[in-house]
């Protein structure tokens, strides 16, 4: 039996409603999970959690056979498995996209993720981010992400500037990347991961 990729038990997030309903979840490789729910009620905080980048409240969580004990074991847990996907897009304003993407992925990946940005018809040789929009920016990281080969992939509305084009394209990679192995995990009010989805956590429900 495969083992989990990640684990949640008695787990409460550092805000919203998951803080007074502590969660039980097993994400599988190959996993696609929709993390939806009404504005304020913890997707964010959760998906932070199952990714790594904060400690939870109660309860225990383990990300790659790793229990997340401490800020320690965070970090390495974050640099070994997590790939991320964060809402700001973050990046490096100074540094150009390549540097950029060469920092997210490791040097040997970043060539796979020029790739997919050029069939994205995302131009970036020679760019800086203060030169992207907001589209671009998103699916620069969602490249360098996926190009990182990391086995758990977490996601905070990664098609929230995106057209509906871009927005199917990059639906498509993240299923492409479950298909190879990778947990996904994506939080979005966009209803169009559900068809994508194979496991749905509802935050925030009162009928049970």
């Amino acid at each position: 039996m495969t083992s989990p990729a990640v684990t949640l038990r008695g787990v409460s997030a550092a805000h919203g409603a998951t803080r007074d309903s502590p969660l039980d979840l097993d994400i599988a490789p190959g996993a696609r999970v929709w993390i939806s729910g009404p504005s304020g009620v913890g997707k964010t905080s959760l998906l932070y959690v199952i990714g790594a980048m904060t400690l939870a409240k109660r309860g225990t969580v383990t990300v790659g056979g790793v229990a997340v004990s401490s800020s320690r074991v965070a970090d390495e847990v974050r640099r070994d498995h997590v790939g991320f996907v964060l809402q700001d897009a973050q990046l490096v304003e100074h540094w150009s996209v390549e540097r950029n993407l060469a920092t997210m992925a490791g040097h040997d990946n970043a060539p796979e993720a020029l790739q997919r940005l050029h069939a994205w018809g995302v131009p970036v040789e020679g760019r800086h981010p203060r030169s992207l929009s907001g589209g671009e920016r998103q699916r620069i990281v969602t490249a360098g992400a996926l190009a990182k080969g990391a086995a758990v992939i977490v996601t905070d509305e990664p098609t929230s500037s995106l057209d509906e084009t871009a927005r199917d394209a990059v639906i498509e990679a993240f299923h492409d990347a479950a298909e190879a192995g990778a947990a996904v995990v994506v939080s979005s009010h966009d209803s169009a991961w559900s068809a994508w989805a194979n496991q749905h956590v509802r935050l925030g429900r009162t009928d049970g």
